[in-house]
């Protein structure tokens, strides 16, 4: 930063959204059918689903894993820490 410090604003939707296209690495485990041929063909336009639709195809084994197994982080690491914290 040749100019100093500075705040960035960004909109409270974007930021709480920040995640939701990281569903797409997690789909694999919450609809386990998502890769098939006949869904991807089917309903493949549809795009990523939301979370409370796959809550609702879970089966009790998934919802298990998802609860008991599954482990999200989010974490900040200010930039005059980055160094040590790589």
């Amino acid at each position: 930063l040749t100019r100093g410090g500075f705040d960035e604003l960004i909109p409270i939707r974007h930021y709480h959204h920040r995640f939701t296209r990281s569903v797409f690495w997690e789909l694999r485990d919450m609809i386990p059918f998502g890769n098939e041929w006949w869904y991807r063909y089917l309903l493949g336009w549809l795009g990523a689903p939301k979370v409370s639709l796959m809550k609702l195809t879970m089966t009790p084994q998934i919802r298990r894993e998802v609860i008991y197994k599954h482990v999200v982080q989010d974490m900040m690491v200010p930039m005059s820490c980055m160094s040590e914290a790589i």
